[in-house]
């Protein structure tokens, strides 16, 4: 159980490290949308990556961490959508 944990904890910081280092190298806010949907590919919730971005929200750039949210959330067009 606490391999799976870990796998879980490791996949969370993977993402955090990801968006932050694309919000650095100011990646184009489709690249990050794309980012997530290879996240969710490899089995992270809609729940752990909002927790995730709602982290980094204090870190990093607010705006394209609340656009990241949206796409996450839904509030967007169906096409955007991470998560249907």
């Amino acid at each position: 159980m606490d391999k799976i944990k870990q796998k879980f904890h490791q996949q969370q910081q993977s993402l955090v490290d990801d968006i932050q280092k694309g919000i650095a190298l100011n990646r184009d806010l489709s690249v990050l949308r794309e980012l997530l949907l290879s996240y969710k590919c490899n089995g992270m919730t809609q729940d752990i990556m909002r927790d995730c971005l709602n982290q980094l929200r204090v870190i990093d750039d607010e705006n394209t961490i609340l656009d990241l949210l949206d796409f996450v959330e839904g509030f967007c067009s169906l096409e955007q959508k991470v998560y249907s």
